[in-house]
C-alpha cells in the first residue's frame, strides 16, 4: 500500500513536469510546421523541436512510464511501443535534419506525434482512472 502510494506521489510531479512540456512541444511543433507551409526552412523550428523531445523523452522513459508499470505491470506491453515509438520519432526527426524536409514530411511527423501523445493521454488515464488527484 505504502509503496503505491509512493509511486503515485512520484508520478503525480513526474506528471506536472509532462503537462508543462506537452505545451511547449506543441508550440514548437506548431512553429516548425507554420514554417513548413509558408515555404520557409523549418531546420531551426525542428531543432528546438527534437532537443524538447529528447528531453520529454527522457523524462517519460525515466520517471513516469516505470512508475506507470509499477502501478499496472499489465501496461508493460503499452509503455514498451510508446517507448519504441519515442525512439522513431527521434530518428524521424534526423532524417528531417538531413535534408529530406519536406512540407509533407513536416506535417505527417506532426499528425503522427499528435496521435502519439493521444494514446499516452489514454493509457495514462486508463491506469490511473479516478485516482489522478492522489
Amino acid at each position: 500500500m505504502r509503496l503505491d502510494l509512493g509511486l503515485r506521489l512520484r508520478l503525480r510531479r513526474a506528471l506536472k513536469r509532462t503537462e508543462g512540456q506537452h505545451q511547449q512541444l506543441r508550440a514548437l511543433l506548431h512553429d516548425a510546421e507554420t514554417a513548413a507551409r509558408a515555404g520557409t526552412d523549418p531546420v531551426a523550428a525542428l531543432s528546438r523541436l527534437r532537443d524538447g523531445l529528447r528531453a520529454h523523452f527522457e523524462l517519460e522513459e525515466g520517471v513516469s512510464f516505470p512508475a506507470l508499470h509499477g502501478l499496472a505491470p499489465d501496461a508493460q506491453t503499452s509503455l514498451e511501443a510508446l517507448e519504441r515509438e519515442h525512439h522513431g520519432f527521434l530518428g524521424d526527426l534526423a532524417g528531417l535534419l538531413e535534408g529530406s524536409c519536406s512540407c509533407d514530411g513536416v506535417l505527417r511527423f506532426g499528425g503522427a506525434l499528435r496521435e502519439h501523445e493521444q494514446r499516452e493521454e489514454r493509457l495514462l488515464a486508463s491506469i490511473l482512472g479516478g485516482a489522478r488527484g492522489v
